[in-house]
């Protein structure tokens, strides 16, 4: 299936690096869509009824508004876009003009920021489009190509990638009876929010969001919600805790107890909640692809006897980051198939 163009939004442009237009991007793939009118029209049909009944139903419990005022303003023109756009099925060339840009971001969004799987963002200097694809497979094509259409000589350049595993795990000394959700942000833009759950006897999320090709980033900030103030106009958490990334750089993870500090309006109301995070931030340097020529040829040949020498001497954390490492390099050099794992991202 191709490419969809869901909605285009004025997201503030981060500081992005690279250069070059969109000239040797390939067509998408044809949909449903494009085999006809009649087609495309019922296409529209089921989207506009399925929009209908969702509107009808109960809002988005992890739904709510931004800190930020413009974050805010650009979800609801989001959603608001997304009405007309849905069915339309667009190229990235008819839709992109990056020839003249300074700088392009280009992201993968998390499931729960547009309420679907499979999204990615383009940011550059006149706002930002999104687009939805059929599979996490599509969605990393597209990313890849984009990218490397941006910056052509990414695989001959040395450079630094940034990624971030994080898990939020539960919350105490928060009001019980209540049901709250965290929007997790890094340099004030938002990349993701947990589902919305009840405090009976334990405030437990225990979800896992993993964030890759990140642009440099400083802080984690973890703003946490009460589920029942997203229908009020002015939303406001009732604390947040921010955890400077320089902290959790390296190999391991680090889980600790992090204090919230509670907003002004809630002091008094709320002893001394704490989060518990799990989380790792990694900067790792890559060089020109030439240099691991001779080393996927090695991997490539004795890949057998090299697991037969490591494995016992790796502990089982080792060994699935080794083997995870081992089958990409295998399917890189088409020794192994490439198989994609189901994705809620």
């Amino acid at each position: 299936m191709g490419i969809k163009r869901w909605l285009v939004c004025g997201v503030p442009q981060e500081d992005p690096s690279g250069k070059r237009g969109l000239s040797n991007m390939g067509t998408p793939r044809s949909t449903e869509a494009s085999k006809g009118p009649a087609a495309a029209k019922n296409v529209k049909n089921i989207i506009m009824k399925r929009l209908k009944k969702k509107n009808q139903m109960n809002p988005d419990p992890t739904h709510s508004p931004n800190m930020d005022k413009q974050r805010r303003f650009t979800m609801q023109s989001m959603r608001a876009a997304s009405y007309e756009s849905l069915s339309g099925i667009l190229s990235p060339i008819e839709t992109l003009d990056l020839s003249n840009e300074t700088g392009v971001i280009i992201r993968p969004l998390h499931s729960s920021i547009l309420g679907e799987k499979h999204c990615f963002e383009v940011i550059h200097s006149g706002g930002s489009q999104c687009f939805g694809c059929a599979s996490a497979a599509e969605r990393d094509t597209w990313i890849d190509n984009l990218r490397r259409t941006v910056q052509p000589n990414k695989d001959n350049c040395e450079r630094v990638e940034n990624m971030l595993s994080l898990w939020v795990n539960e919350a105490k000394d928060l009001p019980t009876r209540k049901k709250y959700f965290c929007e997790v942000h890094l340099d004030s833009s938002l990349y993701a929010r947990t589902t919305s759950k009840a405090n009976t006897e334990k405030l437990f999320w225990g979800e896992h969001f993993e964030f890759n090709n990140l642009p440099q980033v400083g802080e984690l900030t973890l703003h946490v919600f009460r589920d029942e103030d997203r229908k009020r106009k002015d939303v406001s958490a009732l604390g947040s805790l921010t955890i400077p990334l320089a902290e959790v750089t390296g190999r391991q993870h680090v889980e600790k107890w992090y204090p919230i500090n509670v907003h002004p309006l809630q002091k008094g109301k709320i002893a001394s909640p704490t989060v518990r995070v799990n989380l790792r931030y990694q900067n790792i340097k890559v060089l020109p692809m030439i240099h691991y020529k001779e080393f996927a040829e090695y991997i490539t040949c004795n890949y057998m006897p090299l697991c037969t020498v490591l494995e016992p001497s790796l502990k089982v954390k080792d060994k699935e980051e080794v083997a995870s490492a081992l089958v990409h390099i295998l399917q890189c050099t088409s020794k192994a198939k490439v198989t994609v794992p189901p994705s809620n991202i």
